[in-house]
């Protein structure tokens, strides 16, 4: 993963980030069947049945893998960054369809109240602080 390619990029990171997203958008399914504790909910929901709401946190490949995957499976899906010109090219060009929404502290506890499954994509390095939205989905589940 730490490849460099003649331009400085990361060739082998993108892709495997990409995984990374869809994976964890699968183990939020497998944990969202009643038999793990979950709602039972169906992700692409049916005829009168409205679908799961996926809400990410990061626009980067993380969390566009996972965005493009609960899309793929008719999801409703958040995608939340603060780069709105991200937001922007991913909502016209990547994945049309879906809502972003840029990340402030009121947006975040509107889009997750009603949320069956939250992804954190947000890069965090260990000794940082939790990031913002962490703190928020914190503070609002434990109140």
């Amino acid at each position: 993963e730490d490849v460099k390619d003649e331009k400085g990029g990361f060739p082998l990171l993108e892709p495997m980030s990409g995984l990374a997203g869809e994976t964890g958008l699968l183990t939020g399914l497998f944990y969202s069947f009643t038999t793990h504790g979950g709602s039972g909910k169906m992700i692409c929901g049916n005829p009168g049945i409205k679908p799961m709401k996926i809400v990410i946190f990061g626009a980067g490949h993380v969390g566009v893998g996972a965005a493009r995957l609960a899309a793929k499976l008719n999801a409703d899906v958040v995608l939340m960054d603060v780069n709105i010109d991200r937001l922007n090219m991913i909502s016209s060009q990547i994945i049309p369809g879906i809502k972003t929404v840029f990340s402030t502290h009121d947006n975040i506890i509107n889009e997750i109240k009603d949320a069956d499954i939250v992804f954190n994509c947000v890069k965090w390095f260990p000794g940082l602080a939790a990031t913002p939205p962490m703190r928020i989905l914190y503070t609002k589940w434990t109140e």
